[in-house]
């Protein structure tokens, strides 16, 4: 038996491979269905947290809101980028992680039946967020450019179909030759949102504008263009820019991140949900933090003492110091390059495969009905055949029904590169 709020809210497919994985207790199976990675958290975090083991101080409900020193470094960082100051005390409350952060902002800004502006995939968590709040998801789509593979992939959009709706078989070659080449071989160009059908979503139900970048699980970069086309609408309609940053500064193209807050239009309407997850691999710390107008941090923080309560005390003051650390955007740049390496990898062993490159993120998405299967199906037999564990993006958004993810955040290069082989082995 379900109650209502969660009649409309699926699993996110990730546990349901990940733990096949795990029961299968083999080795070979390369992991690409979760958002783990290999990669290192900070030393000097690794240090601090040994050393609050034995800190009486870090073993405390108290302050609720957060260490002080963390909020400090929080706020500082947010403000660093958005090009603006952050007062510590009211404007940053920490959180259990970033998607606790996510949940306690949906539920001190939107009202039941109000609706939340998405892109197109998108994260499951999100979506099922919204709804968990009471609100209606309203989504955007973003599209897949033309020519989904590697360099010289042969994959091309069908005439008759929008671009990002899937490929084609050419009638005229044989089985097995490959699929429908364009004319120029176009490597794949990842994916794009209209930043003005972005803006046309925001209405009179719009409670807020929930945006992630690089996105999860397309590695879409969104940038000044997207957030001065919303700027007039959040501000005629009186709605909140929700910004998941968890991932911002992990760019392909080695651009600073594009802060919604720096914008002058934005700067009062955008509330910043931060973790330490994700750029500086501290999954297993569970701490975030929310920036924002004083306000409205003042319901977040509410909602917060209701909710999960308080973050991981011994995790706060290595946070901070992964934070404040003076190598931390050098730091996040290696660990983003060794993603981006692998990210090559998998596109270059996938060329002839309609795969469409991230500019960003640790993941990237298939079509798979090109290949004449669903991403259910074709998720069972890289499992089976190929020891490969993805996960299929049912619940992703409207359109995640037609993608399978590949996460290239916790495999080796040198594992990867057998990727090819395993497709072919699973699929044909």
């Amino acid at each position: 038996m379900t109650v209502s709020r969660l009649r409309d809210i699926p699993g996110i497919g990730v546990d349901v491979i990940g733990d096949a994985a795990d029961a299968a207790g083999d080795p070979d199976i390369l992991r690409l269905e979760n958002l783990d990675t290999d990669l290192r958290p900070p030393r000097v975090a690794v240090e601090l947290t040994r050393a609050a083991v034995d800190d009486d101080g870090a073993n405390s409900y108290l302050p609720f809101q957060g260490h002080r020193a963390l909020r400090e470094a929080a706020a500082a960082h947010v403000g660093r980028l958005a090009g603006r100051r952050y007062d510590p005390g009211a404007e940053c409350v920490i959180v259990a992680g970033g998607l606790n952060g996510i949940l306690n902002t949906l539920l001190a800004t939107v009202e039941p039946g109000q609706e939340v502006v998405l892109t197109d995939p998108i994260y499951a968590g999100l979506v099922n967020r919204v709804r968990l709040a009471s609100g209606v998801p309203r989504f955007v789509p973003a599209t897949a450019a033309q020519g989904g593979g590697g360099a010289g992939s042969g994959w091309t959009a069908a005439p008759e179909r929008p671009a990002g709706a899937g490929w084609t078989l050419d009638p005229e070659r044989p089985a097995g030759a490959g699929w429908n080449a364009a004319p120029e071989r176009l490597a794949a160009a990842g994916w794009t949102v209209d930043p003005e059908r972005l803006a046309a979503a925001v209405g009179p139900a719009t409670a807020a504008v929930l945006m992630m970048g690089p996105s999860m699980p397309t590695g879409m970069v969104l940038g000044d263009a997207h957030w001065s086309a919303l700027a007039a609408a959040l501000e005629r309609h009186q709605a909140w820019l929700i910004y998941d940053a968890a991932m911002e500064r992990i760019r392909f193209d080695a651009l600073p991140p594009s802060h919604p807050a720096a914008h002058p239009g934005l700067a009062d309407r955008t509330i910043t949900v931060g973790s330490a997850s994700k750029e500086l691999r501290m999954i297993g710390w569970r701490v975030g933090w929310v920036v924002g107008p004083p306000e409205v941090l003042a319901d977040v923080n509410l909602v917060g003492l209701t909710n999960v309560v308080c973050q991981v005390g011994i995790a706060q003051a290595a946070v901070a110091a992964a934070l404040t650390d003076p190598g931390a955007d050098a730091d996040v740049a290696a660990a983003t390059a060794t993603w981006k390496q692998r990210c090559a990898v998998i596109l270059d062993q996938l060329a002839g495969y309609p795969v469409v490159r991230p500019d960003g993120g640790w993941s990237m998405l298939i079509d798979t009905g090109p290949l004449g299967l669903t991403p259910g199906e074709t998720s069972r037999l890289l499992f089976e055949r190929g020891k490969v564990a993805a996960t299929p993006m049912g619940g992703w958004g409207p359109s995640g029904a037609g993608y399978l993810r590949l996460v290239f955040a916790n495999e080796t290069a040198e594992r990867l590169t057998g990727l090819g082989d395993r497709f072919r082995r699973a699929l044909g």
